[in-house]
């Protein structure tokens, strides 16, 4: 079923063969709840489907194992019409790129799996008005709307479809309560109320023996959507916002210039792991207790239980950056995954259909089976609770969105680049302010 996505032809070819793609469809017609087929489409079609490899179910299974695979299986079953053909893209980071790359050369996929927010921005060209062709049941019970309509604005286009099974997620720090109870560190008794208490913190879990904080970059600075919400307290998602496209300036951010310059300090005091930019085994590191403090997202959850026990996994309540912050967040979140029709694609209802199925109230609740997330539909339960299930589940009810589905998509890349080179020093906080506002400021509008 699945294939691989063969290497993009160089960028000329593609606009000559930009010509040849399938005209983009008008059609309007509401799609029945749960996937069934649209009347009269009875002749043999095939949805290609592009889907990012941690977002099939449980990835470390087998392939025909896992629940997409599955999935799939019985919409083709109950749609013998239909064939959906997968393909896995690597590189999640690209994929809107490569996407605009084969939308060019008319290879593109009906179903890509996107990133939300302003991403979804620099490919609104591409994209069908979801609107006309999503079921009623998915406008009624997902909940995750909001992140997927241009400019934030639900009178605005429709850009896709939530991926309920890539969940609702929160990225922040999670603590081992033991080694805290070893290091002589209670939270309750002593919260941390500002940054001067963490670093203290910090330095008493070092002082123990213990790695204070470990973190893989993964190659989109997960640690900064730990230390972000700093930055999303102080100033909020609109100026985030304004200043990725230019309209306030970079420069004048004496916040984020300040994270930045924490961060480096918590580095060079060894607070931070020093093997930050290469590091691929923080979650074994946090989980053998070698680190105390683990900065990442929910997506790690089960794996922090399993290990650890939900009574013996905390999230670190984050403090306020100062007195100033305009809000009060506990994290950042939400469910960060799309499924985007193409507005190439000949069978915009089917592909719908297929979403659709794919987000039915039974569908994620058998996702949920391989890969437990906060359910991103109101009729699912979550079906474990106490302890950290109830921490995450608290942390989501007041978080803010992702810091990298915020910003123009430029200017995120670019933030992906200069983050660790910031926490590790080779970059300066003044020159990383300077090489985003270079962006903001010249880069590609949407």
């Amino acid at each position: 079923m699945k294939k691989c996505i063969a290497l993009l032809c160089a960028l000329a070819m593609a606009f000559s063969l930009a010509a040849c793609g399938a005209p983009a469809s008008s059609g309007t017609a509401t799609a029945p709840a749960g996937g069934a087929p649209a009347d009269g489409a009875k002749d043999p079609i095939t949805i290609e489907v592009w889907i990012t490899g941690d977002n099939v179910g449980d990835p470390s299974l087998p392939e025909e194992e896992w629940w997409l695979t599955k999935a799939i299986a019985a919409y083709e079953a109950a749609n013998p019409n239909v064939k959906i053909e997968l393909s896995i893209p690597s590189g999640e980071n690209e994929v809107t790129q490569t996407f605009k790359a084969a939308y060019l050369a008319g290879t593109e996929p009906d179903i890509v799996n996107l990133w939300t927010g302003t991403n979804l921005f620099s490919v609104s060209d591409l994209l069908v008005d979801h609107k006309a062709y999503v079921s009623q049941d998915d406008l009624t019970h997902i909940t995750t709307f909001n992140e997927n309509y241009m400019d934030f604005d639900p009178d605005k286009k429709l850009l896709g479809i939530p991926y309920v099974e890539g969940g609702k997620n929160v990225c922040t720090f999670y603590y081992n309560k033991s080694i805290f109870a070893d290091a002589g560190i209670d939270l309750d008794a002593n919260p941390i109320q500002n940054t001067d208490d963490f670093e203290k913190v910090l330095k008493q879990l070092q002082d123990a023996g213990y790695q204070p904080i470990g973190c893989d970059d993964e190659g989109y600075g997960v640690m900064f959507c730990s230390m972000g919400i700093w930055w999303a307290n102080a100033i909020g998602s609109t100026q985030m916002y304004e200043q990725s496209i230019g309209k306030k300036k970079f420069a004048d951010d004496d916040v984020l210039r300040g994270i930045f310059t924490l961060a480096n300090d918590w580095y060079r005091k060894g607070y931070i792991n020093q093997d930050y930019t290469t590091c691929t085994e923080s979650l074994s590191n946090f989980l053998q207790g070698k680190t105390a403090i683990f900065g990442a997202g929910t997506w790690y959850l089960q794996d922090m239980v399993d290990g650890l026990g939900a009574d013996n996994v905390g999230t670190l309540k984050m403090c306020p950056w100062s007195d100033e912050d305009l809000y009060s967040y506990a994290a950042m979140g939400g469910n960060g995954q799309a499924l985007c029709i193409s507005n190439q694609s000949e069978h915009p209802q089917e592909a719908a259909d297929f979403i659709s199925f794919l987000n039915s109230k039974e569908q994620i609740e058998l996702a949920q089976q391989q890969h437990l997330v906060l359910p991103g539909r109101d009729d699912v339960e979550y079906p474990s609770q106490g302890g950290l299930y109830d921490d995450v589940a608290e942390a989501f009810k007041n978080s803010t969105f992702y810091y990298d589905n915020t910003m123009r998509a430029d200017v995120v890349t670019e933030f992906y680049r200069i983050w660790p080179l910031v926490v590790t020093g080779y970059t300066s906080p003044e020159d990383a302010i300077s090489a985003l506002a270079g962006v903001a400021e010249n880069g590609e509008a949407y």
